[in-house]
């Protein structure tokens, strides 16, 4: 009997699903022995995880799960494409995900080659998907992503992104929150994917203009740095939440909102931290991983609200949440980062003496 991470049942597990290293030394992808994580799944929870995946994998990724990976109508032909969202992947990357019988007998998963984002989404279903299936909420999130907020009904959009699945999740998360899309005349916030055009900055009254939002896939750091030197408002992460638009929404209305400079690297806002400074974690990417992938990691898990920017040089992440909630919120961000970034606790002290003793 074994203890089902993804629904905290004990029953007889069906399979362990797991991650394995790709080796590409002889230019195709062969999985290694090196093992990234294992969850011990029960049937129901494998034949769910199964159907949500293969879902997206065929393009038709399920409406009720969030942040679900889309193919965005691309075709899967070659050997260095993930085959859950179709996407190339980053050079030198990736990961097998396959299953392993539990008592011999070979369940519904098929083994496949997944970038880094979707080998993060699934792992993140695999040991806890029960708010993913309705059944209950994390206390750690509380109402992901459906909280309204009274002041982001005054705004509009508007949307230019690659594909159809993109535009009709980002209606659906506005919608939750008040916010409809511009019907005639300048909308109050254009949400553009990174690389395509973004618009001109129409004014909507006297010291006010139309504010970007560029929606970033993994590894758009070029495309980013462009619509941000253009004056874009801030970028989110494509696949997004609706805790995340949620809480960039909430930033462009703030009365008080003042530009932040830029860090070019991570293309994160650098942040004047005060004291007393809250419990925080620094991110330290993996080697190969740039400073702008990592922060594009951990951004993509953490909750909207969650603040996340550079002091002292480094990236900072601040979860929104109470002091008993801190590390169990910086474990499970872990597991999802899954060794492409680690988030290391800052010391209880003065963000300037530590990071100076660290240099």
């Amino acid at each position: 009997m074994t203890e089902c991470p993804a629904c905290d049942a004990v029953v007889p597990a069906l399979a362990f699903l797991q991650a394995r290293a790709v080796d590409w030394t002889a230019g195709v992808p062969e999985r290694t022995s090196r093992n990234r994580w294992r969850y011990p799944l029960c049937p129901a929870c494998l034949a769910w995880l199964t159907s949500v995946v293969d879902g997206s994998a065929l393009g038709s990724p399920a409406a009720s799960v969030l942040a679900a990976p889309s193919t965005e109508g691309r075709l899967l032909r070659f050997l260095d494409q993930c085959n859950v969202c179709r996407s190339t992947l980053a050079p030198r990357t990736g990961a097998v995900v396959e299953s392993l019988p539990a008592a011999g007998v070979p369940g519904p998963w098929r083994a496949r080659l997944v970038c880094i984002p979707c080998e993060g989404w699934i792992a993140n279903l695999a040991m806890d998907a029960r708010s993913a299936r309705g059944s209950t909420s994390r206390a750690l999130d509380g109402e992901y992503g459906r909280t309204v907020h009274r002041r982001l009904s005054s705004l509009t959009f508007e949307v230019n992104a690659g594909s159809n699945d993109v535009t009709e999740a980002l209606i659906d998360a506005c919608a939750s929150l008040g916010v409809l899309q511009a019907q005639g005349g300048a909308p109050s916030v254009r949400f553009v994917e990174a690389g395509r055009p973004a618009g001109t900055r129409a004014r909507l009254r006297p010291g006010v203009v139309v504010q970007t939002v560029i929606l970033a896939p993994y590894g758009a750091y070029e495309a980013v740095a462009a619509h941000l030197a253009a004056a874009a408002f801030e970028w989110v992460t494509l696949p997004f939440t609706p805790h995340l638009i949620a809480a960039v929404l909430s930033r462009l209305v703030e009365p008080l909102m003042v530009p932040l400079p830029r860090d070019k690297d991570s293309l994160l806002s650098v942040l004047q931290p005060v004291e007393p400074f809250p419990a925080a974690a620094y991110v330290r990417p993996a080697l190969g991983v740039s400073a702008f992938d990592a922060a594009w990691l951990v951004r993509r898990f953490a909750r909207g609200y969650d603040d996340l920017g550079v002091v002292s040089g480094r990236i900072v992440f601040v979860p929104r949440v109470p002091a008993h909630s801190f590390d169990a919120v910086i474990a499970r961000l872990n597991r999802n980062l899954s060794g492409r970034a680690t988030l290391v606790p800052l010391a209880r002290q003065s963000p300037f003496e530590r990071f100076e003793a660290a240099g």
